[in-house]
């Protein structure tokens, strides 16, 4: 069955914690703020600020749904800059970091170094297709898996006073 052209899009996605954040020295980076108006029951709505580092600038405001496995529901707009600072002034909380973008095995890695009271922690995510991502062999500057674990969902981030603790070890 195709879903209706209207449906949101499935983003699948997989995260770990990076062993050696160093992979990131003198690449591209985006800067990015983000805040949570809305997040409950698995739902979320989030307003993201970017700033690339040749300074083009940009708001994009995320629906999000309910995970199932390793995807969920998402739909995105672009909005007005000044909406989103609008917007990100109404969140109930607020995650800082700078996403670089890393190719291994042939896909795409965003590894994010937070900033702020998360200062220290570094994401890697991959995502594409659900067969790609549950197929992804993770980097070696990979190192547990935390996908399933919810405190480093950016929701979670953005209400929590710092970064999870104690990490886990080892690849899941």
């Amino acid at each position: 069955m195709t879903p209706p052209a209207d449906a949101p899009a499935h983003e699948f996605e997989r995260k770990f914690l990076v062993t050696d954040p160093s992979v990131v020295q003198g690449r591209p980076w985006t800067a990015m703020r983000q805040g949570y108006l809305f997040a409950n029951s698995g739902y979320a709505l989030r307003i993201r600020l970017t700033e690339t580092s040749d300074g083009t600038a940009g708001a994009v405001l995320t629906l999000k749904g309910p995970r199932s496995g390793l995807g969920r529901p998402e739909s995105e707009w672009e909005v007005p800059v000044q909406d989103g600072l609008v917007l990100l002034e109404q969140a109930s909380g607020t995650v800082e970091k700078r996403r670089h973008l890393l190719e291994h095995d042939g896909l795409v890695w965003e590894v994010d170094v937070f900033e702020g009271r998360h200062d220290g922690l570094v994401l890697a995510e991959v995502e594409a297709d659900e067969a790609a991502v549950v197929a992804a062999q993770p980097p070696p500057w990979a190192g547990a898996e935390v996908t399933d674990d919810v405190r480093y969902y950016n929701s979670s981030l953005a209400a929590a006073d710092g970064p999870p603790g104690p990490a886990p070890t080892g690849r899941a």
